[in-house]
């Protein structure tokens, strides 16, 4: 049924789809980078205003990123590692800021709730559950005969 692996995409459709995706959580963790400047310039002191220039750029780039190829980008192999390194980023990025601001116990959990949502959209679901499968020992039983893949050991519907 489901499967641990997301690696290239190979129909259309599902790069349109995953495209897509792509392209909205840019504009969501975008916007949670909105947020987190207008933070700054209401409620952190005048001498920590220099964030604002980070944060600026950190917006440029992300709403540039919208407009590259990802329907043909989702197709190469390597992007399902790259995505969940971004995604793991964004988390640190969230918890980073939440360290220095006052409230940061009010914000973080929105946010990261925010981004691992985000990030379901385009994972399976033991991957957006674990970010990835811990396969108990091998067993006779346990092992795909197609793919030489171990199940997961608390999805057993999935292959790792």
């Amino acid at each position: 049924m489901g499967s641990c692996s997301t690696g290239p995409v190979s129909d259309v459709s599902s790069a349109r789809y995953r495209a897509r995706q792509i392209r909205l959580d840019l504009g969501i963790v975008a916007a949670l980078t909105a947020m987190g400047a207008l933070r700054v310039e209401v409620a952190w002191a005048p001498q920590y205003r220099w964030c604002l220039v980070p944060l600026a750029l950190a917006m440029v780039v992300l709403l540039g990123l919208g407009a590259l190829p990802w329907p043909r980008l989702v197709r190469r192999p390597g992007l399902t590692g790259w995505l969940t390194a971004w995604y793991v980023a964004c988390l640190a990025g969230i918890l980073v800021f939440t360290r220095l601001d006052g409230d940061g116990t009010a914000i973080y959990p929105a946010g990261a709730i925010v981004v691992v949502v985000a990030a379901a959209a385009l994972a399976s679901p033991a991957r957006s559950s674990a970010w990835g499968c811990w396969p108990r020992p091998a067993t006779s039983s346990s092992r795909s005969p197609r793919r030489g893949r171990t199940r997961c050991w608390w999805l057993p519907w999935a292959w790792c």
